[in-house]
C-alpha cells in the first residue's frame, strides 16, 4: 500500500425481518476521528463489481405489482415468480452470472480488502462521512459474498437464521466470523456500530440485506463526498416504496419490519417515524399521510434481490447484463426464462406508465457539517500480489 498525495484508492476485483440480537459483549471498533481530516478513499474496483452486476429497475410506482397466476400447460403450475406486491422492486444482483472460480474470488477478495483496510489506513486519521461509507461498504460486501456464496437461493430470511440459538448454523449475520484487526465481528456487529454513533436516521438505508425488501444495494461504492447524498436518495426510495410503506384504512400507515430492527433511531417510535417517513414522502403520497394516526409494522419481502428469484432451472443460458439496460429498459427479454421475462416486461411497463404522471419532490441535500470541500490526499489500497491466484480481470 502507499500513501501518496494525489494517489487513487483502489480496491481490485471485476467484478423483511429478523432480530438481531447477541449476548455476547460487541467489539469496541474505533469511535475517534479526525474532522480536518481531507484524506479521502475511493472504491474504483469494487464500483466496477457493483456497476457490472448490479441492475436498477427504477423508481416504484407505489403501487402492488400485479399477482402472477400458474400457467396452464403441463409443467406450469409451479410458479417461480417472487409473489409478493413488491415483487417489481429494488435494484436486483445478477448472481447468476458469478459462475467461475476466478469470478468467486473476486468477490470474496473484495470483502477481504475491505476488511484489510484498518491494517493499513488508520480509521481514526478520517473524517466521519469517510468512516461511514467505509463501514456501509464493508457490511455490504459481507452480505454479497455470503449471498453469493450460498447461490441460489429463493429465501434470504433463511440465510440469517435464528441468532438467539448458537447451533444454528446459519446466523451469519450475528456470528463473529470475519477478523478486522485481530477483533472478530459480525455485520450486525458493523450496523450497530454506526447505529450508535451516526445520529442522523438516514444512515439506516445504507444496509443491504440481499433481499427485496431491504434497502437498495446501489451502483456504486459509497464514498465519503456523496455518502449522505447516496443515502437520501435510498431513503427517497424506500419510504416511496410498496415494500417499505403502505396506506390502509386512510388513517394506518404500514411500514416495513425492518424499521423495528433499527428502531433506536426513532425513540418515541410512531411519531418519529412518521415525521421521518413525511421528510422523504414524495408530495401526492405525503397528501395521504395527513390523516394518519398510528403506524402497523407488517411488511417485508424476504425474496432474494435477483433477477431469477434464486431459481435458475428454468433458465434459457446465461444472461448478458449488458443487454439489459438501466432502470429496466431497452430489454432483450427473449434470452430468459418465462418468470424472469414477466418481471422484466411487467418493470418497463411501469415505468412508462410512470412518465409525466408521478410528482417527483425534489430533496435539498445540505452537506454534512464534517464533509470535506478539498481532498488533500487520496489513499490507494489494493491487495498483495499473488502470481497463483487469479486476477479476476
Amino acid at each position: 500500500m502507499q500513501i501518496i498525495k494525489g494517489a487513487r484508492a483502489a480496491f481490485t476485483g471485476a467484478l423483511l425481518t429478523v432480530s438481531f440480537a447477541t449476548t455476547a459483549a460487541e467489539p469496541a471498533l474505533p469511535t475517534a476521528y479526525n474532522p480536518n481530516s481531507q484524506t479521502a478513499l475511493k472504491y474504483e474496483d469494487m464500483d466496477y463489481l457493483l456497476e457490472k452486476t448490479v441492475l436498477p429497475l427504477g423508481r416504484s410506482d407505489h403501487k402492488p405489482a400485479r399477482r402472477v397466476w400458474p400457467g396452464s400447460g403441463t409443467g406450469t403450475r409451479f410458479v417461480r415468480d417472487n409473489p409478493e406486491p413488491s415483487r417489481l422492486e429494488g435494484n436486483r444482483i445478477m448472481f447468476h452470472d458469478i459462475k467461475t472460480s476466478e469470478q468467486e474470488f473476486v468477490v470474496r477478495e473484495v470483502r477481504d480488502v475491505l476488511l484489510d483496510l484498518p491494517e493499513k489506513v488508520d480509521l481514526t486519521k478520517l473524517n466521519r462521512n469517510e468512516q461511514l461509507a467505509y463501514w456501509l461498504n464493508l457490511h455490504n460486501a459481507i452480505v454479497y459474498a455470503k449471498i453469493a456464496d450460498r447461490y441460489p437461493v429463493t429465501l434470504v430470511d433463511r440465510l440469517y437464521g435464528d441468532c438467539q440459538d448458537p447451533d444454528d448454523q446459519d446466523r451469519f449475520y450475528c456470528e463473529r466470523a470475519y477478523d478486522l484487526m485481530g477483533t472478530m465481528i459480525s455485520p450486525n456487529d458493523i450496523r450497530q456500530h454506526v447505529l450508535d454513533n451516526w445520529s442522523d436516521p438516514v444512515v439506516i438505508y445504507g444496509f443491504f440485506l440481499g433481499s427485496v425488501g431491504s434497502p437498495n444495494l446501489r451502483t456504486k461504492a459509497y464514498t465519503g463526498e456523496s455518502v449522505y447524498a447516496d443515502l437520501e436518495d435510498n431513503a427517497f426510495d424506500f419510504v416511496n416504496s410498496i415494500r417499505g410503506t403502505r396506506i390502509r384504512d386512510d388513517h394506518i400507515l404500514q411500514v416495513s419490519t425492518y424499521y423495528k430492527d433499527v428502531a433506536q433511531k426513532f425513540p418515541n417510535f410512531d411519531r418519529d417515524l412518521l415525521a421521518h417517513i413525511n421528510k422523504y414522502a414524495r408530495r401526492d403520497f405525503g397528501f395521504l399521510l395527513g390523516p394518519v394516526t398510528s403506524i402497523e409494522v407488517k411488511l417485508d419481502d424476504w425474496h432474494i434481490a435477483d433477477l431469477y428469484n434464486g431459481y435458475l432451472s428454468a433458465a434459457n443460458g446465461g444472461a448478458n447484463f449488458q443487454s439489459v439496460g438501466r432502470n429496466g429498459r431497452n430489454l432483450d427479454v427473449s434470452m430468459y426464462p418465462p418468470h424472469v421475462q414477466r418481471l422484466l416486461v411487467d418493470v418497463v411497463k411501469r415505468n412508462m406508465d410512470r412518465v409525466g404522471n408521478v410528482s417527483i419532490q425534489q430533496v435539498k441535500l445540505d452537506k454534512p457539517a464534517d464533509a470535506s470541500d478539498e481532498i488533500d490526499e487520496e489513499i490507494e489500497v489494493a491487495p498483495k500480489k499473488d502470481e497463483d491466484k487469479p486476477d479476476g480481470n
